[in-house]
């Protein structure tokens, strides 16, 4: 080896030396936050009997079960035609004994009614958008029980109240919930409503748990979850199908549903559910920002 060639080699290490200890600012790291829909959905389901848009009854059952339109469509392609075609949909009316329509006063209105008067808009709230008086204020505004009427459906003594039960947490939540120490014919009807309202994957996870593999069911619950978020922004997003609250942003006129964004945002459930006179209101105008911004991120995550 030549002293030329000695000399690049121990240039080069030193170089190398230097770039091993050269400091450079840390990579920033991103965190991703696990996703709440599901647990959100749970709160709309325990939720139901203050914003349902249906009741349901079951036979010689007192006790009827709260839900929403927009939830029974988009988990049962049968509920979907039914609702979306004006009550015209075989396999449900052989499973119905009647459908009307009744008027209840929710329970946050009567509540309100005792209080006499409503609060004043909800840019008077202290939170983040306090200062940007997005809503518009209706102050001593007469808060009086108001009626809701709800579409109610009467099963026949085919259809199981209990089983229905199940049914319904699995269209909000992904999970029949059934325990563990249930009998063998709650699952067989459980799973026989899946087949006859067309309630894909309900099936297929009941076989799962009675065989013992439950642990194929996580997999399919977020299969599911894809599906139905396909459904959403097809069919339900900025549509006014079972719209309950009309959105004006500028121009711009977009059409919602009040449970949803009540149980995805802790902001729209205050503006909703606080006692404001925004409550009641069936279009509401946005002007702040924030609120524009909350209102999309739910629109985007079905």
């Amino acid at each position: 080896m030549d002293i030329g060639t000695g000399f690049k080699q121990l240039y080069y290490f030193l170089i190398a030396v230097n770039l091993l200890h050269f400091q450079t600012d840390p990579v920033p790291q991103v965190k991703i936050l696990p996703s709440t829909f599901t647990d959100d959905m749970k709160k709309m389901y325990k939720d139901g009997a203050g914003n349902s848009d249906i009741r349901l009854f079951f036979g010689s059952n007192n006790h009827p079960l709260e839900a929403h339109k927009i939830i029974l469509s988009i988990g049962s392609a049968v509920f979907r035609d039914f609702f979306l075609n004006n009550g015209e949909e075989a396999e449900l009316s052989r499973l119905l004994s009647s459908a009307d329509s009744c008027s209840c006063a929710t329970k946050e209105s009567k509540q309100n009614g005792k209080k006499g008067k409503a609060k004043e808009g909800f840019g008077n709230l202290q939170s983040p958008v306090s200062n940007h008086q997005s809503l518009d204020r209706s102050p001593n505004l007469e808060r009086k029980a108001k009626a809701k009427s709800k579409t109610c459906l009467h099963f026949n003594n085919s259809v199981s109240g209990k089983a229905f039960q199940h049914v319904l947490e699995f269209l909000y939540s992904g999970l029949p919930n059934i325990p563990s120490d249930a009998d063998e014919s709650v699952y067989t009807k459980v799973m026989s409503l899946s087949h006859r309202l067309r309630i894909p994957w309900l099936g297929q996870i009941c076989e799962n748990i009675t065989n013992g593999e439950s642990y194929l069911n996580p997999s399919m619950v977020a299969i599911l979850h894809e599906e139905r978020s396909k459904i959403i922004k097809e069919n339900f997003v900025n549509q006014p199908h079972f719209s309950d609250v009309i959105f004006h942003v500028k121009n711009t006129v977009l059409h919602a549903h009040r449970p949803v964004l009540m149980a995805r945002s802790e902001v729209m459930a205050a503006m909703f559910g606080g006692g404001f006179s925004e409550q009641d209101s069936h279009e509401v105008s946005l002007h702040s920002v924030f609120l524009c911004c909350d209102l999309c991120k739910i629109s985007d995550n079905g």
